[in-house]
């Protein structure tokens, strides 16, 4: 019952994450979701920062908890793709609830500071932690059926997209955000997919 519990918690984190993006945009009057990124939500001076900021962080603390899940499905099997992956998602959860709740991102034209720029290396650190247990958790499946082929595509696919986003975020291109959104929603996508085939591995059991 508890892993099924910490299971919706995974599903829960990417629907709330999806919302405070939303929720977000239609909050705050001429915020462009194609070119502007999701920091801009939370940056300094932002209307709505502190309740989006918490919005965020609770998505982010969810993900942790679905990382345990992922990691007591693996337990006995040493340091394997699984533990790695399970980690691997645990800490790129902790570092989003840092940088939502303690690195608000510094408005455009704006001083840089320390906050700001911390939440560009905290940032860089998600996206590689989406990009590596997207890997290491489809890898985690080999044994057990094709699911492993899925998640190296959409593992390279999220690749690709993170790549992409951090080029036109260097250019201050005017389609950034959508970049983001598309990096972000394929590994969201992954996910939900991935808690599916849990959920239906865990009643294959009963």
């Amino acid at each position: 019952m508890l892993k099924r519990i910490l299971f919706i918690c995974g599903i829960t984190a990417a629907l709330l994450y999806i919302a405070a993006v939303v929720v977000g945009g239609l909050l705050r009057p001429g915020y462009d979701h194609v070119s502007m990124a999701v920091g801009a939500l939370i940056e300094r001076g932002a209307p709505n920062q502190l309740f989006l900021a918490i919005l965020f962080a609770v998505s982010y603390g969810l993900l942790i908890a679905f990382a345990w899940a992922v990691g007591m499905s693996s337990r006995g099997e040493g340091l394997s793709y699984l533990t790695t992956g399970s980690i691997i998602l645990g800490i790129t959860g902790a570092l989003g609830l840092v940088m939502a709740l303690l690195f608000p991102a510094d408005p455009i034209g704006a001083v840089p500071t320390v906050e700001g720029t911390g939440r560009l290396f905290l940032f860089y650190g998600i996206s590689l932690g989406m990009i590596l247990t997207v890997f290491f958790l489809g890898l985690g499946s080999r044994v057990r059926d094709s699911f492993w082929v899925f998640s190296i595509a959409m593992g390279f696919l999220v690749l690709a997209a993170q790549v992409v986003s951090l080029a036109l975020a260097a250019t201050a291109n005017p389609f950034l955000g959508l970049a983001e959104r598309i990096a972000t929603g394929l590994f969201l996508l992954w996910l939900v997919v991935y808690i599916a085939r849990l959920f239906a591995e865990d009643a294959g059991r009963l």
